[in-house]
């Protein structure tokens, strides 16, 4: 596992940005631990949200998808994140199909639910304390 380049797929989108956020964190907790364990890590999730936010560049599916599959062709292989929305996202969908095509390994990996537990009271905490817009 040392020195392998992982692409690590996980579902981002959702209406309710409490949720969004929450997949977010899931994916940097995720990240971090498979770093500390001498893995490196691509994670379109961090990586396209910071640049789409900071330019402009939006998080579309399809604004993203051909930089998404540049990524995975150049990884040894897609981790999935198999936490709510993995198997309905659009752009989780797409990275599984076009790492099979390019006969990539793809793994699950199940985040833990006390993490999700304690990251979803932070975020939720975090809203409810936000200063109230008119």
């Amino acid at each position: 596992m040392k020195n392998e380049l992982v692409y690590l797929a996980c579902p981002y989108n959702h209406e309710d940005p409490k949720i969004t956020q929450l997949r977010y964190a899931v994916s940097v907790h995720i990240a971090g631990h498979l770093f500390k364990q001498g893995v490196m890590v691509f994670a379109a999730s961090m990586h396209n949200a910071f640049l789409g936010t900071m330019t402009g560049l939006g998080d579309q599916f399809s604004t993203w998808q051909p930089f998404n599959h540049a990524m995975i062709e150049r990884a040894d292989k897609l981790m999935v994140v198999t936490m709510e929305g993995w198997e309905l996202s659009k752009g989780v969908q797409d990275q599984i199909q076009y790492a099979k095509s390019l006969n990539k390994p793809v793994e699950m990996i199940e985040p833990p639910q006390d993490l999700i537990q304690i990251l979803w009271k932070q975020i939720s905490s975090a809203y409810e304390n936000a200063p109230k817009t008119a």
